[in-house]
């Protein structure tokens, strides 16, 4: 009986040490993610949801290997189209699992608590574990599979247990290259990280002309696997997969200001807690997070020097720094709040009131440039008039929503003022962390508010839903032109989409054809705004106004064009 209670106290005091934290990390994960499980699918998203839940339609993932054509399809006849986002939820929630064991064995538990609370938090990774799309937590579920078969195989000891690890590594190897080839990073990352962990290169010939049989008969396993797979999923096609692959391949005209845009955005998606912490990272941790910068250079030359995603959403395939970034930082703040004995009263309270001054600003008086012209949004920034809105949208979502620039910007300077600050006086630095942490917390809130509901600026899927249910209740309007695409899966979904127009200078002397001969309705919901200076602004200011909303900084109008003016 002693031995029975014995046995039950031991698993209660255990659950409540890992079991419970880990649950309580989980709800957080679902209760910052829910209010936007229902948000609208934007651009590339609508193809993903329309082809896996078409009958017959096999063309989910046709330039990508087979898994996606899978998996997509199957819940898509569980879920249906309006619950898509459920995939990439259930997928986001897996791979906080698989984070939380992956950090364990090679940390310790509470290292382990920290880093997939930093992951549940950034608002990064809520806009990817939402994403209907390969790179948002698709993908990130195989490459943790892969990472923790590597590592449990390179440190097992006993041989059966040895094989079985190869065996698995083998396995979760080949299932990565069939969800994505962009799956060669985390790979190509391994490699180069055991051979300097092995000193192969240097000492033992053997090891080496191992390494590469292993290597060369990994190749042909995958090869021969994707030949296999073709006959077994016929929609499957190979050629596709590598032509689109290759496509991005190129070394001539790639557009550095979009590069360097969203190169941009994804910083800023990523905030201070993610990006500071890189500055304070010990010699030690260093060497215990090697991996993780090997992960985050080869990923970078992938997608800046090898490839050109200029062209592409680039902040939608730079989610790969969500994993290795989380580890990173959530073993640095871990090293620093455990190092800390006490608060500086003067310091936390002034610093605590300093935020609320930052978080305050948004509350200002702010202007919204249009997206058209740049030169605008240039000036503002090297003037230092940092009072204005700042939109964000993207090929595979967010359908859109704006926040200050101003506190983004007094944000970033808040957290790096901190940084020097720890370096000037160390012994208050753990102090300091705590308020780089409280800084990013803020921060982080505030983008997944503006999100999900956009109380501050405006809530462009609420502005959205109130005229597609005009639209689908007036018989009289049959076909729509969206600006942006904004609400394209709605009004195909209820048979009035026409096409869709997006704005730039590039694209004036077609869609001066467009407005011409589509003498009929078009949707305009202002995120970006519009200028008033453009063709698309003059032409609907001769258009009726049927239906108008407003929302904060946002409107949503719909024009009636059938008397309008011709370019």
């Amino acid at each position: 009986m002693y031995h029975w209670s014995s046995v039950i106290t031991k698993i209660n005091s255990r659950a409540k040490s890992l079991i419970y934290p880990l649950l309580i990390l989980l709800a957080f994960f679902l209760l910052l993610r829910l209010p936007s499980l229902h948000q609208t699918y934007h651009q590339d998203e609508v193809k993903w949801v329309t082809h896996a839940t078409t009958i017959g339609d096999n063309a989910t993932g046709k330039g990508h290997p087979p898994l996606s054509g899978i998996i997509f399809p199957l819940f898509g006849k569980i879920l249906s189209a309006q619950n898509m986002r459920a995939l990439p939820l259930l997928f986001g929630l897996l791979n906080c699992l698989l984070l939380f064991f992956l950090v364990k064995p090679r940390f310790d538990k509470t290292t382990a608590f920290w880093v997939v609370g930093v992951y549940v938090l950034v608002f990064y990774n809520v806009l990817a574990s939402l994403m209907v799309d390969l790179d948002g937590a698709f993908l990130p579920f195989f490459v943790l599979l892969f990472l923790i078969t590597f590592f449990r195989w390179k440190e097992s000891s006993q041989p059966h247990q040895r094989w079985y690890w190869a065996v698995s590594l083998g396995l979760t190897t080949l299932l990565g290259f069939m969800a994505k080839l962009n799956f060669i990073i985390p790979v190509i990352a391994v490699l180069i990280f055991y051979v300097g962990e092995t000193d192969v290169v240097r000492f033992n010939f053997k090891n080496i002309t191992r390494l590469v049989i292993t290597g060369l008969v990994g190749v042909a396993t995958i090869l021969a696997c994707f030949l296999i797979t073709k006959y077994l999923f016929p929609a499957f096609n190979l050629g596709r997969v590598f032509a689109h692959a290759t496509d991005f391949f190129s070394f001539r005209g790639r557009d550095f200001g979009q590069v360097i845009f969203q190169t941009a955005k994804a910083v800023i998606y990523a905030s201070p807690l993610l990006i500071i912490p890189l500055f304070l990272i010990s010699k030690e941790q260093f060497k215990q997070l090697r991996f993780y910068f090997w992960f985050l250079a080869v990923g970078l030359v992938f997608y800046y020097l090898l490839f050109d995603f200029s062209r592409a959403a680039l902040d939608k395939y730079l989610a790969f720094i969500i994993v290795p970034l989380s580890i990173i930082s959530g073993v640095v703040l871990k090293s620093y709040f455990e190092a800390w004995s006490g608060f500086n009263k003067k310091i936390v309270w002034g610093g605590g009131l300093i935020l609320v001054g930052i978080f305050m600003t948004q509350f200002f008086s702010h202007l919204v440039p249009p997206l058209y012209p740049k030169a605008e949004w240039f000036s503002r920034v090297t003037n230092l008039h940092w009072n204005f809105l700042m939109p964000f949208t993207g090929g595979s979502g967010p359908l859109g929503f704006y926040v200050s620039f101003l506190f983004i910007v007094l944000i970033w300077l808040y957290s790096l003022v901190l940084l020097v600050w720890s370096f000037v006086q160390k012994n208050r630095r753990s102090v300091l962390i705590v308020l780089l942490l409280v800084a990013g917390v803020l921060y982080n809130l505030v983008f997944i508010e503006e999100y999900a509901l956009g109380k501050i600026n405006g809530n462009a899927a609420g502005l959205l839903n109130g005229a597609v249910f005009f639209i689908k209740d007036n018989d009289q309007i049959d076909r729509v032109i969206t600006y942006n695409d904004i609400g394209g899966f709605e009004l195909a979904s209820i048979g009035k989409y026409e096409r869709r127009i997006y704005v730039a200078p590039k694209n004036d002397a077609e869609h001066k054809q467009t407005l011409n001969n589509f003498k009929k309705y078009y949707l305009v919901i202002d995120i970006p705004r519009l200028s008033m200076d453009s063709i698309y602004a003059k032409y609907f200011s001769t258009c009726q106004v049927v239906y108008s909303d407003q929302s904060q900084q946002i409107s949503a109008k719909l024009y009636d064009c059938k008397n309008a003016m011709n370019f």
